[in-house]
């Protein structure tokens, strides 16, 4: 029997082999990519309980105005179990604007593993984003003294892709940034948004594996804080009347890295 008669014989079984292997190339190198808890130590943990922010949260920039928005405390409420920021039109302190808001933690961090489990909304330019940030990130020209770290944006709606990387002062030269493919819906549904970061990279988790690993930008020596809430475009195309979205964070676990 010639060679290609075997092939044309055995061709199922040789498909159904060959898809096994893959299949199981496939689940190890996902397997590969899990965060590797072991060499993590839980430091906080924050389920928000109660009705109001504890005292490890802060609201940031009451009355402010960002462009095309102001950030007013009252968008920020805790209840049954979350953390919700609100973006909508509405009467306030500024008049019939629009208004969210955004909340930081009070502790700043050198290092760590930080997830956030929260529902991204189905939203386009207003960005709802998880960060861990500086007051001075996005003027520093070294991001070794602090930077942006985006470790979730909604700005890919409704796609599967995942807005993430690191943001400076960097006249005018790309950062490392990567919009991740991630293998399920993203928006308007819960899902854990990891950062990993340590000495010598930060790495970006979802739903705890990893999907990339910063190769050439130094990491910040300086603190940061966590931060979560919308960011408000330049200007918007969309009709802000009818805009009423929220940002829901139902909780969030720091780890220290073991030595």
């Amino acid at each position: 029997m010639t060679i290609l008669k075997k092939i044309t014989k055995y061709s199922t079984r040789i498909i159904l082999v060959l898809f096994v292997l893959f299949g199981l190339g496939f689940f190890a190198y996902i397997q590969s990519t899990r965060i590797n808890m072991k060499q993590l130590t839980l430091v906080s943990e924050e389920k928000f309980d109660g009705t109001k922010l504890s005292d490890k949260w802060l609201l940031m920039g009451d009355g402010s105005f960002h462009y095309t928005g102001f950030y007013d405390n009252d968008q920020v409420s805790v209840s049954d179990g979350k953390l919700l920021i609100r973006l909508n039109r509405k009467d306030g302190d500024a008049g019939n604007q629009l208004y969210s808001s955004a909340v930081r933690s009070a502790e700043t961090y050198t290092s760590g593993y930080f997830e956030v489990t929260a529902t991204l909304p189905k939203i386009n330019e207003f960005n709802a984003v998880i960060a861990l940030t500086s007051n001075d990130a996005l003027i520093n020209t070294d991001p070794s003294l602090g930077a942006k770290i985006v470790f979730a944006s909604s700005n890919n709606q409704p796609y599967p892709l995942l807005a993430t990387g690191i943001y400076y002062e960097s006249e005018g030269e790309p950062t490392e940034t990567q919009n991740a493919f991630v293998l399920s819906l993203v928006y308007g549904e819960s899902h854990r948004y990891g950062l990993l970061w340590t000495a010598d990279s930060y790495s970006f988790y979802f739903d705890g594996y990893k999907l990339w690993e910063t190769k050439s930008t130094p990491t910040s020596t300086e603190p940061l804080y966590l931060t979560f809430g919308f960011e408000f475009p330049y200007y918007s195309t969309q009709d802000l009347s009818k805009l009423d979205k929220t940002f829901t964070i139902n909780r969030v676990r720091i780890y220290s890295l073991k030595p």
